[in-house]
């Protein structure tokens, strides 16, 4: 849901090549765990306060075409897992009406999206599978 990239700078896309040489693997693998140890600390910290950043994050920011951004620098990448995150935080932190509306919000974002892939989809099994995907995955938002 949250994430950020790991790389030997600490910011960045990077990808860790893997070959036949286990030296050059071992050397690969070391400078991964460098990386970890040295930034990936940076991103955890980050969460220390829980449930900030979480609870700053309203219902409403979900109803805009802006991408959420979480501490202006954490891309959210799975919509409907996050959204379902903020309401079972919400119910954790006793702000019942919060987590109902996100909730609301994210059944009907996944009801949209599951409503129109099964629109466009030929297969009558894939979608009576897709129709049975949807209907459990809102039992599972609610």
């Amino acid at each position: 849901m949250v994430r950020q990239r790991l790389s030997p700078k600490g910011e960045g896309d990077y990808h860790w090549t893997f070959r036949d040489n286990a030296d050059d693997n071992i050397k690969s693998l070391n400078q991964i765990f460098e990386a970890l140890e040295k930034f990936g600390e940076k991103f955890y910290q980050d969460f220390n306060n829980f449930p900030s950043p979480f609870d700053r994050i309203k219902p409403n920011d979900f109803l805009t075409k802006e991408r959420v951004v979480l501490l202006d620098k954490y891309y959210v990448y799975n919509e409907f897992n996050f959204i379902w995150l903020l309401k079972e935080i919400n119910l954790k932190i006793n702000k019942p009406e919060i987590a109902r509306q996100f909730s609301e919000i994210v059944i009907d974002k996944a009801s949209k999206y599951y409503n129109k892939l099964i629109d466009e989809t030929k297969s009558k099994k894939q979608k009576e599978l897709t129709k049975v995907y949807l209907g459990n995955l809102i039992k599972q938002l609610k």
